[in-house]
């Protein structure tokens, strides 16, 4: 990196904080009560939407939002709440804005599949299932309710917040566990059931019809067969962050959430790393931000600022590890530390676009009290509009890869 990017780049990092700390625009006046409820309902998401929202008609336009709104008021019916959540979702989507979305489910939360999906590289795993359903963990779904992985994901889309491919694929887990959801877009033929096809790890195929239950509480998510009991990445689940030395003498850093630890300040932590860096001065360092689904990205700033010029660790080649599932402040801090510490990054691209919206903030609809998160901000970090974010080093996660405790990203760097 040229010392004039390395000048550079703090203040762009800085202009992108500043801009997380200013305040949101304030919400449109209450809502209208000389409307009926469906037009005041409706009247209000579209005011609250501009009001919010930097450039909320960049992605389909102004006159197609405005018809899908005079559209949905025909279709929507005050005794009909799963019909009027689903409306409400499709014109929410059509902002497209993985951040700007309607939260849960609502009506359609009704019942759930026991089980639960992940994309990888080479399909859709069943990773989790609901105690009593355990034997489904470990197979690739070839066939969902008869068909193709990528049709119903098709049926998902107009329902899905989302700002590229990747972006739809990590949303479509929380979809893909409700019945009733999927029965009221025509993927499931009922809501009681949903038929799968499946092929395991020795490539046996069958059939099973899987019935949804009530019951709501934690998916059990464990590795099969695993040729490593304890991944790097999966250690330590109990704690945000942690740090520990590769056998190689690699220093690695674990960052599973843009959050505060409680069992550990951050400040607390960075001094720690510090130290590490200072009495081992190793040849390379590791921060591991895969699955982190982001929070405030300045948390991690006393980390990061040991990689820059003139930190204990400015003189270790730096690596970063990110995954689809590196989200929002997680992949900001991923373009920090390439920008300002040069980093390298391996592994998946975030699902996320580099240039978004973000810094989020919530309304409640009038009528139906949907729960609406709303982008406020604009964040820019290349130049152009590229669908993702590059890694330096690609190596995709396969299922099997991830059931059988493989980590193909640290194994790749561990043998350079």
């Amino acid at each position: 990196m040229t010392s004039s990017t390395r000048t550079l780049a703090p203040r762009i990092a800085l202009a992108v904080a500043l801009a997380a700390c200013a305040l949101p625009p304030p919400l449109p006046p209450a809502a209208d009560l000389s409307l009926p409820p469906i037009a005041r309902e409706l009247d209000y998401l579209e005011r609250a939407l501009q009001s919010q929202h930097p450039d909320p008609f960049r992605h389909r336009g102004e006159q197609a939002f405005r018809a899908a709104l005079a559209g949905a008021a025909l279709q929507m019916s005050e005794e009909d709440a799963q019909g009027w959540h689903l409306q409400i979702r499709r014109l929410v989507a059509m902002i497209g804005d993985a951040h700007t979305r309607v939260e849960g489910l609502g009506p359609l939360e009704t019942s759930v599949a026991p089980f639960l999906l992940r994309p990888f590289a080479d399909g859709w795993w069943i990773i989790g299932a609901l105690p009593g359903f355990e034997g489904l963990v470990g197979n690739r779904v070839e066939r969902f309710e008869g068909r193709p992985m990528h049709e119903v994901l098709a049926a998902l889309r107009p329902y899905a917040s989302f700002d590229n491919e990747a972006a739809l694929a990590q949303a479509a887990p929380g979809f893909l566990r409700r019945p009733a959801f999927l029965h009221a877009i025509g993927v499931a033929d009922d809501d009681a059931n949903l038929d799968l096809e499946l092929v395991n790890l020795d490539g046996v195929q069958r059939a099973a019809r899987v019935p949804s239950v009530a019951h709501d509480g934690a998916y059990l998510v464990f590795r099969i067969r695993p040729e490593d009991p304890d991944p790097w990445m999966s250690r330590r689940q109990e704690r945000i962050y942690w740090l520990d030395f590769l056998g190689n003498g690699d220093l690695y850093i674990r960052y599973r959430a843009c959050h505060e630890d409680p069992a550990q300040r951050l400040a607390d932590f960075a001094q720690e790393a510090a130290a590490a860096l200072r009495d081992r001065a190793p040849r390379r360092a590791i921060i591991d931000l895969r699955e982190n689904g982001g929070g405030d990205s300045r948390i991690f700033e006393p980390v990061i600022s040991l990689f820059e010029r003139g930190g204990p660790g400015a003189d270790a080649d730096l690596w970063v590890l990110t995954d689809s599932a590196t989200f929002s402040s997680g992949m900001l801090n991923a373009w920090q530390l390439r920008t300002r510490a040069g980093a390298r990054l391996a592994g998946e691209p975030s699902a996320q676009r580099p240039n978004c919206f973000g810094d989020i903030r919530s309304f409640d609809l009038p009528v139906s009290g949907l729960k609406i998160s709303c982008s406020t901000k604009t964040f820019r970090l290349m130049p152009g509009d590229p669908e993702q974010m590059p890694v330096d080093l690609e190596v995709p996660m396969a299922g099997e890869d991830w059931f059988r405790g493989r980590d193909p990203v640290l194994a790749r760097l561990l043998a350079e």
